[in-house]
């Protein structure tokens, strides 16, 4: 009861992915209103027709159907970049809050402070901030977006990038549970699964079309595993708050960071999506 902010952030978000236009706004849900029973908040949206997209990826069926929905969602999150592009000072809240909360809280993996002051000027963009596959649903190779309660409106390029295809194409590659997430996220990015190819064209695709230079791109991809694992983790201290007797879920986010700061071909120093 009186806990109305997730749902003051999704009605955000939901405008804010109207507000940049229709090919966006054709993938997102819009909100039908707000309203409280006894003081507990909840909210009326239209309807996203289909399954989740986990559910679709570990139906047996046809892969080239699957992989093409996949770059249809990929194709999108770029373009949701392009469209809400802003200046690179607009990123100052947010370069600020990786350089206090996030990078601070892995120190003792070796994450060096400077490393989000270090990024060049980068060009801000509105990132859902949670698009892995668990939050699209689709059917007959359309689909919407779902569940924009963290969306930033001036944040790194990229991240919803690399959050949606690690998520989507260790399924595409077979089931995974949250224990063994960390691994296969790992296996992925480090060119030692199935799809790494693919995914290593998507990620020199969004380099292109953000301007990020190369040498700026594995510095993005640690700073979007460690915020999103460090987010994990507080999703989790909400839980135990406001479902005290529920047990923590375990996600597979939060051990992430680790993984990826352990292996050698990753890290800020990431490069094999050159090849």
């Amino acid at each position: 009861a009186g806990y109305s902010e997730r749902f003051d952030n999704d009605e955000r978000g939901l405008r804010l992915a109207h507000a940049a236009g229709d090919d966006i706004a054709a993938h997102a849900p819009r909100l039908v209103g707000r309203f409280d029973v006894d003081g507990v908040h909840a909210s009326l949206e239209t309807a996203a027709a289909g399954r989740r997209l986990p559910d679709l990826l570990l139906t047996p069926g046809n892969q080239s159907a699957k992989l093409e929905l996949i770059e249809r969602i990929a194709g999108w999150i770029l373009e949701l970049g392009r469209l809400t592009q802003r200046s690179p000072e607009a990123m100052s809240a947010e370069r600020e809050r990786l350089r206090g909360d996030v990078v601070p809280s892995w120190s003792e993996l070796g994450v060096r402070s400077e490393l989000a002051d270090e990024l060049p000027p980068l060009r801000a963009v509105a990132q859902h901030n949670d698009l892995g596959a668990w939050n699209v649903v689709a059917d007959d190779g359309d689909f919407v977006v779902v569940d924009w309660e963290n969306v930033r409106e001036t944040a790194l390029p990229l991240w919803d990038l690399f959050y949606f295809l690690g998520s989507a194409l260790v399924l595409l590659d077979g089931g995974v549970t949250p224990e063994h997430l960390p691994a296969r996220i790992v296996r992925l990015f480090a060119g030692e699964a199935p799809s790494s190819g693919r995914l290593f064209s998507w990620v020199r695709r969004g380099a292109e079309a953000a301007d990020v230079p190369a040498e700026a791109v594995g510095a993005l991809a640690t700073l979007c595993w460690l915020s999103h694992s460090h987010s994990a983790r507080d999703h989790n201290v909400d839980l135990a708050t406001f479902t005290p007797r529920d047990p923590p879920r375990m996600h597979g986010l939060e051990g992430i960071a680790p993984a990826w700061m352990a292996h050698p071909s990753l890290g800020p120093t990431w490069s094999v999506w050159r090849a």
